[in-house]
């Protein structure tokens, strides 16, 4: 090491000490004497830069032996202190529920053991992680904006009950209306069209709700025909299959522009399950659009992809799918079905785009001539519903009626103790993070608390819980923080286009970015405030690229 880099090591690391009283006159000396000083901090570093460390338990038996012996090797290995975490990979022989008088003994005897021996001694937010568990119930879980859409024709009353777009339960949102052509709302379920493979069941596939997987060897195509007795226009195909892989990272596009390519690190990328094509005779195929795999984000429960495109009116369509996998049988089997071809213009990948799956959004399709919705003519009918039957005088002209609610994603905690295992708490509620903090950590921290063992902090782990794009109140906070209503335009979060493409994208971002600053406020927010309330310290992992959700890290 040139004696340069040591005066700029002896700098940096000089910074926060205690100035040296130096009782040498000579110069030479008094260097001597602050280059012994800065080596003394190396050796004995102070405690408050000492290295911390997760201390999981929950995998088998905890004893007093065992946490005392712990707490000792860590003390003697040069650690700091540690974070007391019920972390569970196994299958916790021997462990007992988390909360029960045993824990409770064991979990005040280790933090009395830190403090015996001088380690600082801090909790997790949560039993496993993330952020959740039986107190967090569906309404205060994590939630998506789903929406079914219905077109009528006007002139007369209409008394109809509407279907949700989810089986699961939900909660209404809206209910609105947009003037259409109903011809361009066809999809291959609405005319007589015939779906055939001899590879595949094409029927369970295009027309059922399973996914078929995609057996043999990948370089043999299977083809499966949509054939109509007359001219069909189609706009966008929909389809739905298994994850496979690590997502490319993150929904936010940091650090690149939307067109730059980016991918997270372990990230493998897989050739396209084949090509959405068109044929005028059924004999000569042209490519629309590739059917690309659906990537692994951490946590999601999301497996659908729509891809729109340029209207291509012909006979004969078909999906030919080959080369799925980048070498044979080195990849899961895919899987596809619920396959929708449609005349609909939808926004390429838009459930990327609204935030319904964390993934980086790539180049996409500009969909030049798209069928589009007019926002200024958007009748809102969510006060002429009654639960979930509609009663009105519809004018003249086509309707699309779109009911618009919101769900539960279901994603749960993982890596916990079974008994406190539970949904993951809503990320843009400051109600749903106040419920898992006084049901979780602050019994935890008033417990220890009584016994003069207050805990140091608060630590939180990754975010491996995939997205969520709604909260109950998304729509106030929306027009508070930008300015205007979202109502108009909340068919974009269903991939609907809106005025024109180009409004419907930056719509969109806007969406995704209101997420992050929801999260940033409300979550993270929330979380900090208490916190300090406790006057404990509050430490958090950074959720953005490759964390499951449309935030900026």
């Amino acid at each position: 090491m040139t004696q340069v880099k040591i005066y700029c090591l002896l700098f940096l690391c000089l910074v926060g000490c205690q100035q040296h009283k130096a009782t040498h006159k000579d110069g030479y000396q008094q260097r001597e004497a602050t280059l012994n000083d800065a080596w003394k901090v190396f050796e004995m570093p102070q405690d408050s830069c000492r290295t911390k460390v997760w201390w999981f338990h929950g995998e088998t038996e905890t004893t007093r032996e065992g946490i005392t012996a712990d707490l000792e090797a860590f003390k003697e290995a040069g650690v700091g202190g540690v974070v007391y975490y019920d972390q569970v990979h196994g299958n916790s022989n021997g462990a007992v529920d988390a909360f029960s008088p045993e824990w409770w003994e064991m979990l005040k005897f280790s933090a009395s053991e830190a403090r015996r021996i001088g380690l600082s001694f801090e909790i997790n937010l949560s039993n496993g992680y993330v952020a959740g568990g039986p107190w967090i119930t569906k309404p205060l879980s994590m939630q998506r904006i789903l929406a079914s859409d219905t077109v009528v024709t006007g002139g007369g009353h209409l008394h109809c009950k509407l279907s949700r777009a989810t089986d699961n339960e939900s909660y209404p949102v809206a209910l609105l209306a947009y003037p259409v052509d109903k011809e361009q709302f066809l999809t291959h379920r609405d005319v007589n069209a015939r779906v055939s493979s001899k590879d595949l069941d094409a029927k369970e596939m295009c027309y059922g709700n399973g996914r078929l997987k995609l057996r043999g060897t990948p370089s043999q195509p299977a083809d499966v025909y949509f054939t109509f007795d007359e001219d069909f226009t189609a706009r966008s195909i929909t389809y739905r299959g298994n994850p496979r892989g690590k997502s490319q990272g993150g929904a936010m596009n940091e650090p690149g522009l939307p067109d730059t390519v980016f991918v997270s690190p372990s990230f493998i990328e897989y050739p396209p399950l084949g090509q959405l094509q068109w044929s005028k005779n059924g004999r000569e195929w042209h490519d629309i659009c590739d059917i690309d795999p659906i990537y692994q984000a951490g946590g999601s429960t999301w497996n659908q992809k729509t891809r729109g495109f340029n209207a291509v009116t012909a006979r004969h369509f078909r999906l030919h799918l080959h080369d799925w996998n980048p070498d044979a049988g080195a990849a899961s089997i895919p899987e596809i079905g619920s396959v929708l071809l449609s005349g609909q213009s939808r926004t390429d990948l838009w459930e990327e785009k609204s935030g319904l799956y964390s993934e980086y959004i790539g180049k996409t399709s500009s969909n030049a001539g798209a069928i589009t919705l007019d926002g200024s003519q958007m009748l809102d009918l969510t006060s002429y519903m009654h639960g979930d039957t509609l009663d009105w005088d519809v004018p003249q002209g086509d309707w699309c009626l779109m009911y618009f609610t919101h769900e539960s994603t279901r994603t749960r905690t993982k890596h916990g103790r079974p008994n406190l295992m539970g949904l993951e708490c809503d990320k843009l509620s400051t109600e749903a993070v106040n419920v898992q903090w006084n049901n979780y950590v602050q019994p935890i921290i008033d417990t220890l608390t009584a016994i003069g063992c207050r805990p140091d902090g608060v630590i939180m782990d990754s975010h491996e819980a995939g997205s969520q794009n709604w909260t109950g109140d998304y729509e106030e906070a929306f027009a508070h923080r930008n300015g205007f209503s979202l109502r108009p335009y909340l068919p974009v979060l269903a991939g609907y286009i809106v005025d024109n493409q180009h409004t419907t994208d930056s719509l969109l971002k806007i969406c995704r970015q209101t997420v992050s600053d929801l999260v940033c406020e409300r979550y993270f927010g929330t979380l900090q405030q208490l916190a300090d309330r406790e006057n404990i310290s509050f430490t958090a992992q950074a959720m953005g690229n490759g964390q499951s959700m449309a935030v900026d890290n």
